[in-house]
């Protein structure tokens, strides 16, 4: 483990100048933004009744 940031660790996919692995570096991307999602959904509730509850006048 060397400590990178998904970003840097993604952009190591990629490769050099002239070759570029989409593939892995897709896959990768995908990967990496699942726990994000997986973290919205399960919040989305409570960020919605976060965001109303601030716009209630009165």
């Amino acid at each position: 483990m060397d400590g990178r940031t998904v970003a840097v660790g993604l952009q190591q996919f990629i490769g050099g100048q002239y070759s570029q692995n989409w593939g892995p570096f897709a896959a990768g991307s995908i990967l990496a933004s699942i726990p994000i999602v997986v973290i919205f959904l399960s919040l989305q509730k409570y960020i919605v009744n976060g965001l109303t509850a601030g716009s209630v006048k009165g």
